[in-house]
């Protein structure tokens, strides 16, 4: 910091220059000295001329666990986890969330991509698609996972709410507690004397079990307790090894802890539940509990029974095994004074007397002029028996808003039920408020001259063993009304045809990927489907081996996507003796119009040096003729798979198959020119010899 260099010159002497003193103490009084052996003035280092600056640019760190996290790990988009989470949902609550729950099982949490909670500061927090979903990515998830099944379960906050901890959800359930007085309320409190047979699949459990807790252990800076000067040297002299500090690590413990659960299974004979929950050592997982465990239960089936908002079944009563017997509130099948009968011709429906009998229609039902004071009376609720030929699609509109139809405004909720009768019928549950200003709106504001029309529209095909489908049907709606369908049986297309009229399946391949002594093959099947169908659609695919070759078909790779960006389609796979079926849909759920595709890898076994000829990937639709040219168009190429292992500068193509021939023959033409050529000039060489 001086700003002189050694042995500069200088312009004066430096009167409290001592060379003597400058060897026996180490630190001089002034920087600026004189050489007593030359006459001219420099200049000579001192402590003085020093100061101790940081210089890296870094701020001083101490390295904790989070250092160590991946930041990208186990992170996924909404699009990825709903193709995990897909299900089609039935409208029963309870086996909705049930069946949400069980598409999580296996999940875990990432054990890379963590962070420290900041309460606390030293509780580690892993990622899930729970939280991230929740707003939350590295919180407590075990309340988050419910959370999320309520969510795509499609049960509403209003009835159950979706938190992330246990204090909260049983702080906001203590409005639905039972009320022996009341007789309302659908969730009760226990204290270790839970029924065996009180909680039912699809329930909610808060329970007392044990949970892993993962803490930090940090780093510690090396102690030396000895200040010494040699224990000073000493720590000098010590290796890099043992002057690092203590890796930051973490470690768990089990502890006993809330949490909580949907119950999946009732074992009455050993008193015992089988819940799914998450957070189960960094799982989704099942775990069976006794009833003493269980704190408090929340009857899904009551809660939708009790729900006001987006559901209306509270005014369905079921017996034992879970039908509907009868179901409440005024009876409006009196009042339906239209019932249509329509196919979709590109985006807008068309009313038609002629149809097939497994063609999906579409349908709209109207009751015209309910008195509102009647609707009032029977606790805001309606429902009308459709006729049993009408076999409701499980789809997007089999529940939703009831709309005013003067001014299309939200004036309540309706849903398709089926029940125990075979019969499906359209429930409407008003609005308390819409029905008050009805009356208050009608004319001289008497109340019983409020009427109220309401529609509502829904997707069907024919219960085929309730009408004909050899012609004229007259299916009977109500004592003053009746529909007249012809039914036709339904085309069956020549054979040739069938394929290209509904489906065009094509299949590509990439290049194979090595890993050690295996391969794998990242196989697209794209799949046009021409005109929307009822599901499921089932798809059987095959692998014909060369000798010695054995292939498995990676698990966990199947995707499904649509170019439409529809991606509510499910898509399972199972195998079948060596052959995969691969299922798009379920039954009751249209499959769109569109374009498909199906991804998935097959791993081809211990293929090692030696190149792989002949491995064809074999697809169909299945109960579906396809025709010779199809059948020819989901086959690919033979693929020749090189070992990557000692690559050359030059190698067979990758598919193999015309461009092998294509080497084959080109060098088999190249040593066939060098032999007639050295024919031809041994041939001169004799001639000159003669």
């Amino acid at each position: 910091m001086c700003g002189l260099e050694e042995g500069e010159l200088v312009e004066e002497v430096n009167p409290d220059y001592d060379p003597v003193a400058l060897f026996e103490e180490p630190v001089a009084a002034k920087p600026v000295v004189v050489d007593p052996v030359t006459e001219t003035p420099v200049h000579h280092h001192t402590d003085a001329c020093y100061e101790e600056v940081l210089v890296c640019g870094l701020p001083e760190h101490h390295h904790t666990v989070n250092c160590l996290s991946d930041p990208l790990d186990g992170t996924q988009d909404e699009d990825e986890w709903l193709a995990q989470t897909g299900t089609t949902l039935s409208g029963n609550w309870a086996d909705d969330l049930l069946a949400v729950a069980e598409s999580q099982l296996g999940y875990e949490q990432s054990e890379r991509n963590f962070q420290l909670d900041d309460a606390d500061g030293e509780t580690v927090r892993h990622y899930t698609r729970y939280g991230n979903d929740y707003g939350n990515d590295y919180g407590p998830w075990d309340v988050m996972f419910l959370s999320y099944c309520l969510k795509y379960a499609d049960i509403p906050q209003s009835a159950i709410p979706q938190v992330s901890s246990v204090l909260s959800l049983h702080s906001q359930l203590r409005s639905a507690l039972y009320n022996e007085e009341t007789g309302s309320g659908y969730a009760m409190d226990f204290d270790g004397d839970l029924q065996s047979d009180a909680a039912m699949p699809g329930d909610i459990v808060i329970y007392n079990g044990t949970v892993t807790k993962a803490v930090a252990a940090e780093s510690q800076p090396l102690q030396v307790q000895d200040d010494s000067a040699d224990a000073d040297i000493a720590l000098l002299s010590m290796d890099a090894a043992a002057t690092t500090d203590t890796a930051p690590h973490i470690e768990e413990y089990t502890v006993d802890a809330s949490t909580v659960g949907i119950v999946s299974d009732v074992d009455e004979d050993f008193g015992t539940l089988t819940v799914i929950s998450g957070d189960v050592d960094g799982k989704v997982a099942k775990v069976t509990l006794n009833a003493s465990q269980v704190t408090t239960l929340v009857s899904v089936a009551n809660a939708q029974q009790a729900d006001y908002g987006v559901s209306t079944p509270y005014f369905k009563v079921e017996d034992d095994a879970g039908a509907i017997t009868t179901i409440k509130g005024l009876d409006a099948l009196d009042y339906l004074t239209a019932l249509k009968v329509q196919r979709k011709n590109g985006t807008e429906y068309e009313d038609t007397n002629v149809t097939t009998i497994s063609e999906l229609l579409h349908s709209s039902l109207t009751v015209t002029d309910i008195p509102a004071k009647e609707i009032q009376e029977n606790d805001y609720c309606v429902h009308v028996k459709l006729p049993k030929s009408f076999d409701v699609l499980n789809d997007e509109l089999i529940f939703g808003n009831l709309e005013d139809t003067g001014n299309y405004d939200t004036c309540g909720s309706y849903r398709l039920l089926k029940g125990n009768d075979g019969c499906w019928y359209a429930v409407l549950r008003y609005d308390q408020n819409y029905i008050q200003q009805k009356e208050e709106a009608a004319a001289g504001a008497d109340p019983s001259d409020a009427k109220v029309t309401s529609n509502v529209a829904f997707n069907f095909q024919w219960n085929q063993s309730e009408v004909t489908s050899s012609g004229f049907n007259q299916i009977e709606v109500n004592k003053d009304y009746a529909l007249d369908i012809t039914i036709n049986p339904d085309e069956t297309p020549d054979e040739d045809q069938k394929d290209d009229k509904n489906y065009d399946l094509n299949q590509s391949v990439k290049d194979p990927r090595c890993d050690g002594s295996d391969a794998y093959l990242d196989y697209t099947v794209t799949l046009v489907v021409q005109n929307e169908q009822a599901g499921p659609l089932t798809l059987a695919d095959s692998m014909t081996l060369p000798t010695g070759v054995t292939a498995e078909y990676v698990e966990d790779s199947l995707q499904l996507s649509m170019k439409e960006d529809d991606t509510t389609l499910g898509i399972t796979w199972e195998d079948d003796n060596g052959e995969r079926k691969i299922t798009l849909g379920s039954a009751g759920s249209p499959i769109a119009a569109g374009t498909y595709s199906i991804c998935y890898t097959v791993k081809l076994k211990d293929v090692g040096e030696t190149a792989v000829d002949g491995v064809i990937n074999n697809i169909k639709i299945l109960d579906t003729p396809i025709s010779d040219d199809a059948e020819e168009s989901v086959k690919t190429d033979s693929l020749v798979i090189t070992s990557q292992a000692d690559p050359s500068d030059y190698e067979l193509p990758s598919t193999g198959g015309a461009g092998t021939k294509l080497y084959t023959a080109g060098g088999g033409a190249l040593m066939l020119a060098a032999l007639v050529c050295g024919v031809c000039r041994k041939r001169r060489r004799e001639r000159r010899a003669r």
